[in-house]
C-alpha cells in the first residue's frame, strides 16, 4: 500500500498554454534552444511548430514578444507609482518616436502658449563679465557643479582651475574689467547657508568646503589641477560626490577629488585608445558616457570602471563622436558626431532608439537637453542653433532666427536656468553673444563678447543668471545676465 502511494505523481496544476509558449519562443529567440526543449517536454508545448520559424514571415505574433510584454508591464508599473519612465525593451518601430521614453515632470517646460496679453515685453538683456580667467593654452571647456557652486575651466595647457561662483559674482563689483550695467548685490554664500550643498552630506555647515579649500582669501580660483598630458577637452561635475570628471586628448578620462586640498592630482585614471572628445554621468552618478574619436560610446560604471559598449553594430555612430549629453530624466542620453547625425539611446538596453541628420551634415558643436527631456538644443557648423522636440521629432519652426549671419563657421547655444531663453555665440569676428526667447525663438539682443578669437564652448549655470564663455585667446569669461522687463499694456 506504502509502494502504491509513493508512486502516485500529484496532479500537476494547468497553466496557461499560451504563455508557455511565449517562454518557449523567447527562449528560442535568445538562442536557448535546450532549454526551450526543456520547458516544452516538462509543460508538454509542442515546439514544432515554431522551433525553426522566421520571425520575419511569422504571421501570429514576433517571437520575442515575452520580452515586450514584460517591458511594458514595468512600464505601466512605474507610471503607477509615479517614477520617471525608462523603456526596457528596443523595437524596430522605436525608430519613429520617442514619446513612450518622454513624459513632463518637472514644473519647468518649454511648451505652456506664450500670451502676450500676460507675458512681459523684454527688453535687450545686460550682459557683465565679473572675471575672466587666464591660462597658458587655448580654454576649451567650462563645467558648472549641480548646485552652481562651483564652476571649473579646462585648457590646451592641461590644467583645470577650480572656482567659487559667489566669489566670481564679489569680485566683478570693482572690477576695472566690467563689461555692461552694473548687476545687483551677489548673496554671500558663506555668510547665509540654506541647506546642504552638493557633495556635502546632510547636516554639514555651509560654506566648508569652499573655506577649506580657499583658506582666508577671497579669490575666485581655489585651486588647480595637474595631471593631463594633452589638451582637455571636456569637463563634468560629478552628480553626486565632490567629484570632477575631465577627458583628454591623451587617451585618459580622470577623476579628481575637489574637497582634498592638498590633492591636485587624479584620484582615478581610465585608459582608453582613442582621443576623448566628451563625457557625461547618469543623473544617479552610477555610469559615465564617454564620446572618443572612435564611432562606438563607452558606458563606464563608475565604482568598478567596467567599460561597456552597444552590442549592435548598426546603432553605432559611422564618424567620431562630438558630444554626448544624459536627458535629466535619466530616460535617454544622446551622441553627437562630426557627420551632423544625432543619435537617441535608451538608458537601460543601451540600444539606440531614433536618429536624427541636423546640420546639413555639418559637425555638431554643442548639445544640451531641457530640464524636462522633451526638447533638444544642437549647435552646429553650419552657424544655426536647432531646437527638436524629441516625442514627435519634430525641429521646430521657425529656425530663422537662430541664424547667425552666412560668415559664421560654428555656434554653441545653452538655455537659460530657467528655460526662458536661449543665449548662443559664434566665432564669427567679432565673437559675438546672442539671445532668443526660447518659446517664441525670436531674437532678442546681441553683444560682442570681447574674446579676441574663436570661442570653443558655452556653459550656463543651472541655478542661477550667469554663464561663461571659453575662447581660443587663452581666457574664460564669467558673465551674469539681467533682462529689462516691463509689463505690457
Amino acid at each position: 500500500m506504502m509502494a502504491e502511494r509513493e508512486n502516485v505523481v500529484p496532479p500537476r496544476p494547468q497553466g496557461d498554454p499560451h504563455l508557455y509558449e511565449l517562454i518557449i519562443r523567447q527562449l528560442i529567440h535568445d538562442g536557448y534552444s535546450s532549454a526551450a526543449l526543456s520547458v516544452s517536454e516538462a509543460t508538454s508545448t509542442p515546439m514544432m511548430s515554431f522551433e525553426n520559424e522566421d520571425p520575419a514571415l511569422d504571421s501570429k505574433e514576433p517571437m520575442d514578444r515575452l520580452h515586450t510584454l514584460v517591458s511594458l508591464g514595468v512600464l505601466f508599473e512605474k507610471c503607477a507609482q509615479g517614477e520617471s519612465l525608462t523603456r526596457m525593451d528596443h523595437q524596430d518601430s522605436a525608430e519613429d518616436t520617442l514619446d513612450e521614453f518622454l513624459c513632463d515632470t518637472r514644473q519647468r517646460s518649454l511648451e505652456y502658449p506664450i500670451n502676450a496679453s500676460l507675458s512681459p515685453a523684454v527688453g535687450a538683456p545686460t550682459w557683465t563679465t565679473h572675471f575672466i580667467a587666464t591660462h597658458k593654452g587655448a580654454v576649451r571647456c567650462a563645467s558648472f557643479s549641480p548646485d552652481g557652486v562651483f564652476l571649473a575651466t579646462a585648457s590646451e595647457d592641461t590644467t583645470i582651475k577650480l572656482m567659487a561662483v559667489n566669489k566670481l559674482q564679489r569680485h566683478g563689483q570693482n572690477a576695472p574689467h566690467r563689461l555692461g550695467l552694473g548687476s545687483a548685490e551677489s548673496e554671500d554664500y558663506l555668510g547665509q547657508p540654506t541647506g546642504p550643498m552638493w557633495g556635502q552630506a546632510p547636516g554639514e555647515e555651509q560654506g566648508v568646503l569652499v573655506t577649506a579649500l580657499a583658506g582666508s582669501e577671497d579669490k575666485p580660483v581655489l585651486k588647480t589641477f595637474y595631471d593631463h598630458t594633452e589638451a582637455i577637452v571636456d569637463l563634468a561635475f560629478h552628480p553626486n560626490e565632490p567629484l570632477l570628471c575631465s577627458g583628454s586628448a591623451d587617451r585618459t578620462i580622470k577623476l579628481f577629488p575637489i574637497n582634498k586640498p592638498s590633492m591636485k592630482r587624479a584620484k582615478c585614471t581610465i585608459n582608453d585608445t582613442h582621443e576623448v572628445r566628451s563625457l557625461t554621468f547618469h543623473p544617479s552618478g552610477d555610469y559615465l558616457v564617454v564620446g572618443t574619436e572612435h564611432p562606438i560610446l563607452r558606458i563606464y560604471d563608475v565604482r568598478t570602471l567596467s567599460c561597456y559598449c552597444c552590442p549592435n553594430a548598426p546603432d553605432h555612430h559611422q564618424a567620431p563622436i562630438t558630444h554626448v549629453r544624459y536627458s535629466p530624466t535619466a530616460a535617454v542620453y544622446a551622441s553627437a558626431d562630426t557627420d551632423g547625425v544625432v543619435h537617441l539611446w535608451d538608458t537601460v538596453t543601451n540600444r539606440r532608439i531614433t536618429h536624427i541628420r541636423a546640420h546639413e551634415g555639418s559637425e555638431i558643436t554643442s548639445m544640451q537637453f531641457s530640464a524636462n527631456g522633451n526638447y533638444l538644443l544642437t549647435g552646429g557648423m553650419d552657424g544655426q542653433l536647432l531646437l527638436w522636440e524629441l516625442r514627435q521629432m519634430q525641429k521646430l519652426e521657425p529656425i530663422n532666427p537662430f541664424t547667425c549671419g552666412p560668415k559664421a563657421r560654428q555656434v554653441h547655444g545653452v538655455f537659460t536656468a530657467n528655460e526662458d531663453h536661449i543665449i548662443g555665440a559664434t566665432d564669427d569676428p567679432p565673437a559675438t553673444i546672442f539671445c532668443w526667447d526660447a518659446r517664441s525663438r525670436k531674437h532678442i539682443g546681441n553683444s560682442a563678447s570681447g574674446h579676441l578669437d574663436v570661442i570653443r564652448s558655452l556653459t550656463h549655470s543651472p541655478v542661477e543668471p550667469c554663464f561663461v564663455t571659453c575662447c581660443q585667446d587663452y581666457r574664460a569669461r564669467f558673465w551674469t545676465t539681467e533682462f529689462n522687463t516691463r509689463p505690457v499694456l
